[in-house]
């Protein structure tokens, strides 16, 4: 009766501990899970304000489409930028003037003292 009852303790520690291996793995798992599931979330953070800004750019373009093709715009870039003239008005064109070329004073050279050799030598040995 004992080899039974003691086939029984260890199919029962068995399974005791292939339950807990089991519940270990799924407790690992569902860490894993939710670490994923917090990195997208902040993925989704960071999306959600790309999103939001490229909505702001989109209608700031939108606007900059819209001014340039009304006529206000002709007025207000292409006549003055682009030097384009309505019949009637008189196109002034500035001729530039000669040149002006920059007077350099005349400035001479300092002469440099020109000492012979021998005295070189006596100003190194005794002092000047």
């Amino acid at each position: 009766m004992e080899k039974n009852e003691k086939k029984k303790m260890d199919y029962r520690q068995i399974f005791i501990i292939l339950a807990v291996a089991l519940a270990f793995y799924i407790v690992f798992d569902l860490s894993g899970r939710i670490s994923a599931a917090h990195q997208m979330d902040a993925e989704k953070d960071l999306m959600g304000t790309r999103v939001a800004g490229l909505q702001q750019t989109e209608i700031y373009l939108q606007t900059q489409i819209a001014y340039a093709t009304q006529s206000a715009f002709i007025e207000d870039y292409i006549r003055p930028e682009g030097k384009l003239v309505q019949p009637g008005d008189i196109p002034i064109i500035p001729i530039p003037g000669d040149e002006i070329q920059p007077t350099q004073s005349a400035t001479l050279p300092t002469p440099k003292p020109t000492y012979a050799n021998w005295e070189i030598w006596w100003a190194l040995f005794f002092g000047d």
